[in-house]
């Protein structure tokens, strides 16, 4: 069973953003501690105690604070080397804490029931299991690299735990690799399972879209190019076929375009996703745009496909180079239009800017 399809970049979460965060490491000094870290910090070493020498080490503990929301994330190496990450963010089965005590209780509870209970299954076990299934992502990443898909590895194997998996729990693992990313470029992601006898083929699932960008990577090489960009999302850089601004002013968004919300990135290729801010009845998506407020007769539509979307829509975005596909209207009332489209794609450097057919 598929735990998580789509990959997940290796950064903080949305609501993880929004938040005050500080890192307590295991080679700082208490005096590092965050309030919140330290309670917790004390608490689960107590618990620890429990296991003898061989106990469990606390690696690191992130400490999140809103001033009225208090979360943390707590890595820990169980006896026989496995990082286990227990995340205490809030899931919707348990208030809010409301006080930073209740907060470090609740963390330090979660570490010790999910240590517990890795106890219970055997350190030496789970270790096991672990370094098999470190061992089978290694020998699987060599055969693709063989293949020609070379430009993946083994960044991390670890379980990671959140609340919710208290009441589903069987070693959900996450595995971290490093590999071509939608924007082709070599970046951390990570993958779910739902145990490690299963991260192989977790990744399998994967390896087609690995190929398609390895495909689309060496193409883009042979052109000299690093992207590829659809002639709407260049319109909106290009105005009317002129430069609206000077390259460097829109580089950054070739470089990262996942930074912008107006941009999406598909393997390699740049396209515009998003409501128009001044024309709040058009929304962009990849190969359509939804109309509201528009009013076409049925024959008119049955006429359009092959046409240019400019007979349809002036927009300084949409040029005749544009065809239209398909016109749909969802239902009845004030329902949009979805016209979808086919339109060129070019060829861009982010180093110049330039961009090429």
């Amino acid at each position: 069973m598929t735990m998580l399809n789509n990959l997940i970049r290796q950064t903080t979460d949305p609501w993880h953003k929004l938040l005050q965060s500080e890192k307590w490491d295991a080679n700082d000094d208490q005096s590092k501690h965050t309030s919140l870290s330290a309670a917790v910090f004390k608490k689960v070493l107590a618990d620890f105690s429990k296991y003898g020498e061989n106990c469990p080490r606390i690696l690191s503990i992130y400490s999140f604070d809103g001033g009225f929301h208090h979360e943390c994330k707590i890595d820990i190496q169980l006896p026989g080397g496995v990082v286990m990450e227990v995340d205490s963010q809030y899931s919707g089965y348990n208030p809010i804490p409301k006080t930073l005590a209740k907060a470090s209780d609740e963390a330090a509870e979660s570490v010790s029931d999910i240590v517990g209970y890795c106890a219970m299954i055997g350190f030496e076990k789970l270790k096991d299991r672990f370094d098999d299934a470190r061992s089978a992502l290694n020998k699987l990443f060599k055969q693709w690299s063989n293949d020609g898909d070379a430009h993946i590895a083994l960044v991390d194997l670890r379980m990671r735990i959140e609340p919710y998996d208290l009441r589903t729990f069987d070693t959900p693992v996450q595995i971290t690799i490093s590999c071509l990313s939608e924007n082709l470029v070599i970046e951390k992601m990570q993958i779910e399972a739902w145990y490690p006898e299963s991260a192989v083929d977790e990744l399998m699932e994967f390896h087609a879209e690995i190929k398609t960008r390895t495909r689309a990577k060496a193409r883009l090489e042979m052109q000299g190019a690093d992207g590829f960009i659809d002639l709407i999302a260049m319109n909106s850089l290009l105005l009317d076929g002129s430069a609206k601004a000077r390259p460097e002013s829109y580089i950054g968004i070739l470089q990262k375009p996942d930074l912008h919300p107006d941009y999406k990135v598909e393997c390699g290729r740049l396209y515009l996703e998003a409501t128009d801010v001044h024309y709040d009845h058009l929304e962009w998506g990849d190969g359509y745009i939804y109309i509201y407020d528009l009013q076409i007769p049925s024959t008119l539509c049955e006429s359009l496909p092959g046409k240019p979307i400019t007979a349809l829509i002036e927009h300084p975005f949409l040029t005749s180079e544009i065809k239209i596909k398909d016109i749909t209207k969802f239902c009845y009332g004030p329902q949009p239009f979805i016209i979808s489209f086919e339109q060129p794609c070019f060829f861009y450097s982010r180093k110049t800017g330039r961009f090429w057919t």
